[in-house]
């Protein structure tokens, strides 16, 4: 999968863009710029979503492009002078969740790694301050739209004028889910940790950092650098991992830290105010075939447990599932339409359910699954007034764009 995903970007590419454009400065918004390069790159993940693969539509998919991403600056500027901010935890939730999209479209975190050239480590390290902006934008948003409504004669007007492409609207789901991690045990850190504190001790002897980094370090993307990272700002990467790095005094080396990644041994190579550029030397642990049979045996427990109602579904997410918000949400997914759901594996087990049946366990990238499917929801003119409201934000939000773009200074060079 991670193969295809590279040739299909491989040929819109070349398709698209058959002459690679020269970065530079496509627009100028306030104090801040659009590169020429993340509008080919955000035009580039358009043509691919959409299916383009003409060459004659790229200068007006360049031009919608270049407006986009000047209106997200707009609103960041915007957001910026409103004081509108997003915790670290939603950034990490929102984070964790593209990344397992993305493990899940690869076909695993190995063949992720080798599509990006890069360790998981490091890829999400690159996508925290694109999540971040994502998420301050959508706020914004939300904040601007909340009291938007719609009308019942406005909604069928919208379905009048817009039924013959409308076409079929997929049922809703409201489901239970467990999720079974498989974890690590005692005997893989302990083995890991040993080894990281040994390297650790190699280099307090005097071993070079960067040699050590090239010969131990299990980060491909860093390790034939000496586990350079580069000049990362603050909020860029985990919160162990980051609370230790700006900890440091210049030249530091810190014992092994614990992170979701394994352990690090980090070295503070240079500071520039919340900028810090550190190397690191990552050892990963393995999950063994144990492992694996031990988080099997529980969800088969769990599973069992509930079918012989010996505990309610509910109170079993709550008491045993490895999602993070179990125990508020209980483990149910409400009213979710099925063409939403980002899962596969959950899609395939749920057309295979009555209402009210407990699934088998399954096994996905995630871990082993239980689902329960509660009810199937009729949901036609549920959604429709939902795309008609929709429609009327989107009017409205433009309309604000187009206020802060008399408010700001815009500056439009073009990509070409």
């Amino acid at each position: 999968m991670a193969k295809k995903l590279g040739i299909v970007l491989l040929l819109v590419t070349n398709l698209l863009f058959p002459e690679q454009i020269i970065d530079g400065i496509a627009a100028v918004v306030s104090d801040m710029i659009v590169l020429k390069s993340e509008v080919q790159q955000y035009a580039l993940i358009q043509a691919q979503q959409m299916g383009i693969q003409n060459p004659n539509k790229l200068d007006r998919l360049l031009e919608n492009s270049l407006d986009q991403l000047i209106s997200n600056k707009l609103i960041l500027k915007q957001a910026e002078i409103d004081t509108i901010e997003v915790q670290d935890r939603r950034v990490d939730q929102m984070l964790d969740q593209q990344l397992n999209n993305l493990i899940a479209q690869a076909g695993g975190e190995a063949r992720l790694e080798e599509e990006f050239g890069k360790s998981i480590f490091q890829i999400k390290e690159d996508y925290r301050p694109r999540i971040k902006e994502r998420l301050i934008i959508q706020k914004y948003q939300q904040q601007k739209l909340t009291d938007v409504t719609i009308t019942r004669r406005e909604v069928q007007n919208f379905y009048d004028q817009y039924k013959d492409s409308i076409g079929t609207i997929p049922p809703s789901y409201t489901f239970g889910q467990i999720l079974i991690k498989v974890e690590s045990g005692k005997q893989e850190l302990s083995e890991v940790k040993e080894k990281a504190d040994s390297v650790y001790q190699l280099i307090q002897e005097g071993s070079n950092f960067k040699e050590m980094a090239k010969k131990y370090s299990e980060d491909p993307a860093t390790a034939k650098f000496g586990g350079d990272l580069g000049y990362t700002k603050r909020g860029s990467f985990v919160q162990e991992f980051e609370r230790k790095a700006f900890s440091m005094d210049e030249g530091d080396i810190s014992k092994p830290v614990k992170t979701q990644f394994g352990y690090h041994i980090i070295k503070l190579v240079d500071r520039k105010g919340e900028q810090v550029r550190t190397r690191h030397i990552l050892f990963t642990v393995k999950k063994s075939k144990n492992n694996y049979q031990k988080a099997v045996q529980e969800a088969e427990k769990v599973r069992k447990m509930i079918v012989s109602e010996k505990i309610s579904f509910d109170s079993a997410a709550v008491a045993y599932s490895d999602y993070k918000d179990a125990y508020v949400n209980r483990g149910i997914v409400n009213r979710l339409a099925k063409n939403e759901i980002q899962n596969p594996d959950i899609v395939n087990t749920l057309d295979t359910l009555e209402v009210g049946q407990v699934s088998d366990v399954f096994q996905n990238e995630m871990g082993y699954n239980i689902i329960k499917l509660i009810n199937i929801h009729d949901d036609k003119w549920v959604r429709i007034k939902e795309y008609a409201l929709n429609m009327k934000k989107q009017r409205e939000y433009q309309e604000h764009i187009n206020k802060l773009r008399g408010k700001f200074y815009v500056k439009k060079y073009g990509v070409r």
